[in-house]
C-alpha cells in the first residue's frame, strides 16, 4: 500500500499534468463561451426530419414493459 501512496504523490506531483488540466479546462471554457445560447448544439429533430425518421422517445417509453423498479412501492413518499 506504500508503494501505491508513493506514485500517486509521484504522480500528482507532475507539471505536465496540471498543465494538461488547465488547456483541457481553458478549451472548454472557450467552447462554452463560444457556442450559441439560443439553440441546441444537436438539434436531434432537424436531423430525424431530414433523414425521414420521427424520434417519439414519450412513445417508445410507454411501450416498454414497466420494470420491477417502477413497480416497487414508494416507501411511504
Amino acid at each position: 500500500m506504500k508503494l501505491v501512496g508513493w506514485e500517486w504523490r509521484k504522480l500528482l506531483a507532475l507539471p505536465a499534468l496540471w498543465g494538461f488540466l488547465a488547456l483541457c479546462l481553458a478549451f472548454n471554457g472557450l467552447l462554452m463561451a463560444n457556442a450559441p445560447g439560443d439553440r441546441q448544439t444537436f438539434e436531434i429533430s432537424a436531423t430525424a426530419r431530414a433523414l425521414g425518421q420521427r424520434v417519439d422517445f414519450r412513445r417508445a417509453l410507454a411501450q416498454r414493459p414497466a420494470t420491477s423498479v417502477q413497480e416497487a412501492p414508494s416507501h411511504g413518499r
